[in-house]
């Protein structure tokens, strides 16, 4: 996963879950 990417999985995060859910842990 590239950078961009990540960035962009956040993003998504953020806007379904909230900003509560801006650090997330995918491991």
């Amino acid at each position: 996963m590239n950078t961009q990417e990540s960035a962009q999985n956040a993003i998504d995060s953020i806007k379904t879950n909230g900003p509560e859910a801006e650090i997330v842990d995918n491991s």
